[in-house]
């Protein structure tokens, strides 16, 4: 599934490499022009930092654990934004090998 990032830049190549109009690449595209026009950038530089100093001082918690301490810091996020950022940052826990299981003998070889 492409978002409307995706397509906002498709839209704007097709417009400048094709010379069309914004009306058209957006009909192209099947996206709103007011969604193609809004500029959506947000300032997670505090919420970072705040997410990087979790990570470090709880390293075996995951990312449900990291979302109840933002929130008791007053920080509004979502649990998936907090589980993409530490994927982006390469804060993610390691994953945990599965156990070895002791290899014994058959009870069909001892009968015998």
């Amino acid at each position: 599934m492409v978002g409307p990032r995706q397509k906002r830049r498709v839209a704007e190549y097709l417009e400048d490499k094709y010379k069309i109009s914004e009306r058209r690449a957006c009909k192209i595209m099947n996206l709103s022009r007011s969604t193609k026009r809004r500029s959506y950038k947000r300032d997670d530089t505090g919420l970072i930092d705040s997410l990087h100093q979790l990570s470090y001082k709880y390293p075996h918690f995951g990312y449900r654990k990291i979302h109840i301490k933002l929130k008791q810091k007053d920080l509004r996020i979502g649990k998936e934004r907090v589980r993409i950022l530490r994927r982006e940052h390469g804060l993610q826990l390691a994953n945990k090998k599965p156990k070895r299981r002791r290899r014994g003998i058959s009870e069909g070889m001892i009968n015998k």
